[in-house]
């Protein structure tokens, strides 16, 4: 398994062996690996919602009564 070199490698470069290499380990591909922190059912209650509204919408630019039959689900 390649290392990852955000991580602290400090493996020497194919090309300063004094010993035959392969041709794959003169090619490294460098990337960063990003963590994300897991979310917080506090301060991200719309993200964490199971809340669903069961019903049509119906045209938001025209209010009609008809758009207030939806059922809140939560």
């Amino acid at each position: 398994k390649e290392a990852i070199a955000a991580m602290g490698v400090d493996t020497p470069l194919a090309i300063l062996s004094k010993t035959y290499q392969p041709l794959y380990n003169y090619f490294k591909q460098l990337f960063a690996q990003v963590t994300n922190p897991p979310l917080d059912a506090i301060r991200e209650e719309i993200v964490t919602s199971t809340r669903i509204y069961l019903g049509s919408e119906g045209n938001l630019l025209k209010p009609d009564e008809n758009n207030a039959k939806r059922v809140k689900i939560a």
